[in-house]
């Protein structure tokens, strides 16, 4: 699986920091220790009071909810910096080995280390398909939301002086981006319609392999397609974990972002029903299951609906 898959696309952006230091209110610091400061302080998403549904902006100051929520195709969106790679000890190797061959093991080994810190963007958000259309249209979007709390951020990057407009900000980004090899679609409720990988093929080769060895003057024959098989087996299976699941690529039912938040509030809604409909005769339960569709509408997405930017108890 690549950047996109079953209606969603995953965004995976490197973006390397600038490793001069600054003037920051009087104080000197590296431009890795300025984007975490402006990250922590970045509003993030909000926890629901317990009780608390639909659309409730009156709960929360407009700066107290992720900017994102701006951008009302974004499913998931998160900032982090690394500033250099885990140091997982000495490499393992055998003591008799390294004794036979000379080998000191007080001499130390190569470590690998990072020029300068890097900011990993990671988002995931609905779109039609994998096209860099698709890509360019959320990030453009993202620019002209949120571009005045992105841009304090991401002025210490390297290059980022040069993104003046929405098209600056969208080639900036694809320039940073990298492939995502394993994205995270935790939205199907049932089986998908998986595609059939095709063992037929070496399947009979490995047949044909094994009746050639035993068959006296063709057994050279045999292990080659036996060889030839299992090649051909991993390529198949290789190809299909590549490519987007399932093809061609329908969304997970359903997997929108308002599909989600509306999931979300009637799981909620729902709980709160059942729980407080406990010993209810039949007849005052249907009655006040019926109150509960009328007034959640379990099939309007539009509302009530659980709002942007809140996660619910």
């Amino acid at each position: 699986m690549a950047n996109y898959d079953s209606g969603h696309y995953f965004l995976t952006a490197l973006i390397p920091l600038r490793n001069a230091t600054l003037d920051v209110d009087g104080r000197r610091v590296s431009p890795r220790q300025r984007v975490e400061e402006l990250l922590a302080v970045l509003p993030n998403a909000e926890w629901l009071p317990a009780g608390a549904l639909g659309n409730t902006e009156e709960l929360f100051s407009p700066c107290s909810v992720s900017p994102f929520v701006r951008e009302a195709r974004t499913h998931f969106t998160r900032l982090v910096v690394i500033d250099d790679l885990p140091y997982n000890a000495r490499q393992p190797a055998d003591a008799l080995l390294d004794l036979l061959r000379k080998r000191d093991p007080l001499v130390p080994q190569p470590v690998e280390t990072l020029g300068c810190a890097w900011l990993l963007w990671c988002a995931d958000f609905d779109a039609a398909s994998g096209a860099d259309s698709e890509r360019d249209s959320w990030l453009a979007s993202v620019w002209q939301n949120l571009g005045s709390e992105l841009t304090p951020i991401l002025r210490h990057a390297v290059g980022f002086e040069d993104v003046h407009d929405a098209a600056g900000f969208t080639r900036y980004i694809a320039r940073c981006q990298v492939e995502t090899t394993l994205p995270f679609n935790d939205y199907w409720a049932v089986m998908p319609a998986l595609s059939d990988v095709g063992f037929r093929i070496p399947l009979l080769l490995a047949v044909a392999g094994l009746v050639c060895l035993l068959m006296s003057g063709y057994r050279l024959a045999g292990l080659a397609l036996l060889v030839l098989a299992v090649l051909w087996a991993w390529l198949s299976v290789r190809n299909a974990g590549l490519r987007p699941f399932p093809a061609p690529q329908p969304p997970a039912p359903p997997s929108t972002l308002p599909s989600v938040r509306k999931a979300l509030y009637v799981q909620q809604a729902f709980s709160a029903f059942v729980a407080d409909s406990q010993a209810l005769d039949a007849e005052t339960l249907h009655a006040r299951f019926g109150a509960f569709v009328a007034q959640h509408r379990p099939e309007a997405l539009d509302a009530p609906s659980q709002a942007l930017g809140q996660l619910g108890l």
